[in-house]
């Protein structure tokens, strides 16, 4: 993304990860525990979601930052 929101921006794109990675996840453990008759990849699900989202969270703004501090 060359174009940079500022703060407000980069909190609410945080914050979007934040929220769709265990709702993404979870959704796909919810229908897999649906399907195959278990209860244990729904809470599987949210973890490794809110996991990845911390991770992809850090990767995409860590980069962005050391980007930034390059072009000064």
């Amino acid at each position: 993304m060359s174009e940079r929101r500022g703060e407000a921006g980069d909190s609410y794109g945080a914050l979007s990860y934040i929220v769709a990675g265990p709702l993404l996840y979870g959704g796909l453990g919810w229908v897999a525990d649906h399907l195959l008759g278990t209860i244990f990849f729904l809470p599987l699900g949210v973890v490794g979601g809110l996991a990845l989202s911390v991770f992809v969270i850090y990767k995409r703004y860590s980069a962005a930052e050391r980007s930034s501090e390059t072009n000064n």
